[in-house]
């Protein structure tokens, strides 16, 4: 009798209970980043949690910094159309911590920003030399 299953092509002396690698290659991955955005204006703070395909913290800090604005474009703000305006971005590979500074435009006027955002997991931080 055959399966009509694959099996997986487990390398020697792999336990059965463990993932396969083959098919874990295949998985698309996800990395979930914590944002905490601060209102210049007000003082008010916001935390947000958001996820990418791909590993974000890896790439340049705007690309990171997009990611998070098209979350809150998309989803925290659908109804608003918001714009923004990055004027200084910087990573700090030790802590694996991005943060922006810049003017979040919206229909109600222009907010300066302050945001941080790091990964959800601190198990997911890649250790910097």
């Amino acid at each position: 009798m055959t399966s009509r299953y694959r099996r997986c092509a487990r390398p020697r002396g792999m336990e059965p209970r463990e993932p396969c690698p083959s098919l874990l290659r295949r998985l698309p991955m996800t990395t979930t980043y914590t944002a905490v955005m601060f209102d210049a204006a007000t003082g008010a703070q916001n935390t947000y949690t958001f996820s990418t395909e791909t590993d974000l913290m890896e790439a340049s800090r705007i690309r990171l910094v997009e990611a998070f604005m098209d979350y809150v474009d998309h989803v925290q703000l659908p109804k608003e159309g918001i714009r923004y305006d990055v004027q200084t971005a910087l990573k700090n590979h030790a802590l694996g911590v991005v943060t922006a500074t810049g003017v979040l435009k919206v229909q109600r006027g222009d907010i300066p920003f302050m945001v941080m955002i790091s990964r959800a997991d601190p198990s997911e931080q890649v250790t910097g030399s």
